[in-house]
């Protein structure tokens, strides 16, 4: 996993690509947020239908390797596996329920071009974020008052290079 810590600064890197300093936000550590340089790494994304595949956010491919691990080791009923994998991503890249759904999951691999963004871990998000969708359904319950931990490192790509994201399906043999 080739990476490379840039010496720019984030808000430098964020203003050069057009971007706002409130992404810094979604970090848990502001201070502690990377400029890096990535080549020879798998990412992936969960996008859902309302959601760009070639979106910003990504996470590392072993990250999503670790969190299935841990899912697998979970006591479960049959075929609820892609369910719970989906939940523990919610939680770990803490994504808000109305910020994406995460009905379907998209891989990138930067390989001899490298790609420049931002890294850091997530920082703990409403399950719901009311500033971004009004109140929450009544299934979720109290669900603006509770939230996804975060805690997994995550990568903010300003431009994606069309053709490097694919659908993450059973191509590769690889189920959730």
């Amino acid at each position: 996993m080739p990476e490379r810590v840039l010496p720019e600064k984030p808000l430098d890197f964020l203003r050069r690509n057009g971007e706002g300093p409130n992404v810094l936000a979604t970090f848990a550590h502001p201070v502690g947020v990377e400029v890096v340089e990535v080549t020879g790494t798998d990412f992936v994304r969960g996008a859902g239908g309302g959601n760009n595949p070639a979106g910003q956010w990504w996470i590392r491919r072993d990250e999503l390797d670790r969190i299935l691990v841990t899912v697998r080791a979970l006591p479960q009923w049959p075929n609820e596996r892609r369910n719970l994998l989906q939940r523990e991503i919610r939680n770990q890249s803490a994504v808000s329920v109305n910020w994406n759904s995460l009905s379907a999951f998209w891989s990138m691999r930067v390989q001899a071009q490298p790609l420049v963004g931002l890294r850091g871990p997530t920082k703990a998000q409403p399950v719901w974020d009311p500033s971004s969708g009004g109140p929450a359904p009544a299934e979720l319950g109290n669900s603006t008052q509770r939230t996804l931990p975060g805690g997994v490192v995550q990568y903010f790509f300003p431009k994606i290079p069309s053709g490097l994201v694919h659908y993450y399906g059973a191509a590769r043999g690889r189920t959730f």
